[in-house]
């Protein structure tokens, strides 16, 4: 097979206008198809968005991310996202202004622009309620968000490594004592409590790391329907708004399978839903 044209296109750094903050992105070396730049995309989607061209803008940075998604990485898809946002927040499309921004800080979460840009389309759009039981595993899965994986893995290996050293010292000292005919050394609370610790971390860190590897989606079709199984003409167990954050746990044909903990599990269609990730 013929080897695409390569181009590329390095911009990096953000544009204010009007308050607002337009994203340029290094989309590096990425393949050229029928002979549409993705920089000639991008460069088209700035210009409108400048030029206040809102739909204009949303149709190039769209017509960009479908011929190279593939191709981008998650921080470039992140700026691209963040634009379009910005142009659905000035369309005052406030859903939509919501679920990009959540998807470009869900694709690169240091990017704080878009962060920013988050905070105020939420307060835009007001995100339902929906009322659902919450169990033990999901409070104690939104109090391990408040810290980092990385944090807990770290806190794990210190306390395993100073419970395997804790360990150590008693097995000589046992073995001395035995030596010499002393009183054996009777159960060590340290050693316990050390122990237990170190096998919370290590739980907590695993619950934490599964947690983060879960695909989620937003809802962006209203009173969208979900099914007991995929295809036409399904029972309906539950009807759910836009803007509702669920997990994505399969995907067969045009139906993905999600999950709202507490609340429901069913089957919806592809285009009612927006997957926070690249790979869909």
């Amino acid at each position: 097979m013929k080897e695409l044209p390569r181009v590329s296109l390095f911009y990096i750094g953000a544009l204010v206008r009007d308050n607002r903050e337009i994203l340029f992105v290094d989309f590096g070396s990425m393949p050229q198809e029928n002979n549409v730049t993705f920089s000639q995309l991008f460069e088209q989607g700035l210009a409108s968005q400048q030029q206040k061209n809102w739909d204009a803008a949303l149709d190039s940075y769209q017509q960009a991310l479908d011929k190279g998604l593939k191709d981008m990485n998650p921080n470039q898809a992140s700026a691209i996202y963040h634009n379009m946002s910005t142009v659905a927040f000035e369309k005052a499309d406030f859903l939509k202004a919501y679920v990009w921004s959540k998807k470009a800080v869900a694709l690169n979460p240091s990017n704080k622009i878009a962060g920013q840009s988050l905070e105020q389309h939420s307060k835009k759009f007001e995100v339902p309620q929906l009322a659902h039981q919450i169990s033990s595993y999901e409070n104690l899965k939104s109090a391990l968000r408040l810290t980092s994986i990385d944090f807990l893995s770290i806190l794990t290996l210190v306390l395993f490594s100073i419970t395997l050293m804790f360990t150590f010292k008693n097995l000589i000292l046992s073995k001395k004592n035995a030596v010499e005919n002393l009183p054996r050394r009777g159960f060590s609370w340290v050693a316990f409590v050390l122990g237990l610790a170190t096998f919370v971390t290590l739980f907590s860190t695993i619950i934490l790391w599964n947690d983060e590897l879960t695909l989620r989606g937003l809802i962006i079709a209203d009173k969208t329907a979900v099914q007991t199984a995929p295809g036409e003409n399904k029972p309906v167990i539950f009807e759910v708004q836009p803007g509702i954050e669920v997990e994505v746990i399969q995907s067969q044909a045009d139906y993905v399978q999600v999950r709202y903990p507490g609340a429901f599990s069913g089957w919806i269609p592809k285009k009612s839903i927006e997957v926070l990730s690249i790979a869909q």
